[in-house]
């Protein structure tokens, strides 16, 4: 077997990658701001498509070595943490101290008061971001409440 097709070695080096590529994008916003809108939104669709796809890589390696009840632990996770996840937006988005942190972080791709279209659909893309981790946060605590749940009856 190869080195660099040795599960180990993957993880080291998918991990890292999956780490930098958002702290890039995001770093790079204030030099992106002076881009134009679709170089913006091409590049920030290329880092979901790279977290997404390490994600699910990372996933398929965890899979193959998972037993019935890991799997378990996954599949309630899942079901669970993503309805979870998803539902808990719409009622974050009720809070005006939650929307008040929504135009603050919109507001910092127009410095100006104004929101801007700009500043609108960024405001949509951090919604959208904020579903997915809500979504990932639930899906492991749900998997470890299922994993100590079941523990307890051996």
């Amino acid at each position: 077997m190869s080195l660099l097709n040795h599960p180990l070695t993957q993880h080291r080096i998918l991990v890292p990658i999956l780490v930098i590529v958002p702290i890039a994008y995001l770093a790079s916003l204030p030099w992106l701001k002076a881009s134009p809108d679709w170089l913006i939104f091409a590049l920030g669709g290329v880092a979901v498509l790279i977290e997404v796809g390490g994600s699910f890589i990372l996933f398929a390696q965890k899979d193959q070595k998972s037993d019935e009840w890991h799997r378990g632990a996954t599949r309630f996770g899942t079901q669970w943490g993503w309805l979870v996840g998803a539902g808990i937006i719409p009622l974050l988005l009720v809070l005006p101290p939650f929307q008040s942190l929504v135009l603050s972080l919109a507001n910092l791709t127009d410095p100006e008061a104004q929101l801007t279209e700009r500043a609108a659909l960024m405001t949509f893309l951090l919604g959208f971001g904020a579903v997915v981790v809500l979504q990932a946060i639930f899906t492991a605590v749900f998997s470890l409440v299922w994993r100590i749940w079941m523990s307890r009856a051996v």
